[in-house]
């Protein structure tokens, strides 16, 4: 079974929290809807909602934890003989939860890639984290550019 944990970005602050950090800054942690919600009273006594990003339960190639939100980079393993290796190489994808087959999966383009798909997140060995959605969003645009 995979550990559940998170962290939340701050924009307010512009701060990548992590689960420790959440714990130690007495974060209002509730579900509403559906819907996760981390949010914090800041020194003027203001209600601040930050966004929360889920570990997806597995690491990228250097053992780095993923979460959604992540901006991987496709490593691809010479000579796999996988067309998932030869169509993804060096491309940009985002870490994303799939709520239509309720999973973690890439995000390349506008196309999911999960478990069915070819191109799923049990490549982990191939995709090594390079920034996140909220302190890069600079790696979305140079995706967009690919």
């Amino acid at each position: 079974m995979r550990e559940i944990k998170f962290r939340a970005w701050d924009e307010i602050n512009g701060l990548m929290m992590s689960g420790a950090d959440l714990e130690e800054c007495e974060f209002d942690t509730r579900l509403s809807y559906g819907n996760l919600v981390v949010a914090y009273t800041d020194a003027n006594g203001d209600f601040q909602q930050c966004l929360p990003m889920q570990f997806t339960g597995i690491q990228d190639r250097n053992g780095r934890e993923i979460y959604e939100g992540d901006v991987v980079r496709w490593v691809a393993q010479k000579d796999s003989g996988l067309l998932v290796d030869t169509e993804m190489n060096g491309k940009l994808a985002k870490v994303v939860f799939y709520q239509h087959n309720a999973q973690f999966c890439f995000q390349f383009n506008n196309t999911m890639y999960y478990d069915n798909g070819g191109h799923t997140i049990q490549y982990r060995d191939r995709c090594e984290i390079i920034g996140n959605i909220y302190e890069n969003p600079e790696l979305l645009a140079e995706k967009a550019t690919q």
